[in-house]
């Protein structure tokens, strides 16, 4: 790598994506390295497998060397955190209505939303719209509130 994109102590000063694919590398495999000597179990084993993959030749991606890649018919990994995430929304949605029922009731339009709560529900009617227009899972598709809202309005109008 240049010494022109690391300081005098081997710390990188440009942004990974200005580099050229060789220095990519080297930053992945420098990455790799600090990951090993960190004292979490989770993060050594995202350096072991950061390095196997690095060092491999059968050119497989690295959420199989992870082991989260999904098998036939398991959701994918970003959708299983969407899920989770829709999940903890609905809990602060429920929280901030008083009881799941009137939750319910403002997801449905039949109750009024608390200007608080306008986001979460934006989220959630956009999430059940695209799931009942397109048929798929949807929960991945999105990756914030703010996404989802955008989605919302644009088909409204």
């Amino acid at each position: 790598m240049s010494d022109a994109n690391r300081d005098p102590f081997g710390r990188l000063l440009a942004s990974p994506e200005q580099l050229t694919r060789r220095e990519r590398i080297d930053c992945a495999r420098r990455a790799a390295g600090a990951l090993l000597a960190h004292p979490m179990h989770e993060v050594r084993w995202v350096g072991r497998a950061l390095q196997d993959w690095l060092g491999a030749d059968d050119g497989r991606a690295l959420d199989d060397v992870l082991g989260v890649a999904p098998q036939v018919g398991q959701r994918r990994a970003q959708s299983m955190l969407r899920r989770a995430e829709c999940a903890a929304l609905l809990l602060r949605l429920s929280v901030l209505a008083g009881s799941d029922a009137r939750a319910a009731r403002m997801l449905r339009g039949v109750e009024p939303v608390p200007a608080a709560a306008a986001g979460l529900v934006l989220w959630q009617v956009a999430l059940h719209q695209y799931t009942v227009q397109y048929g798929s899972d949807v929960l991945g598709e999105f990756r914030s509130i703010q996404e989802a809202t955008q989605w919302l309005a644009s088909r409204r109008g």
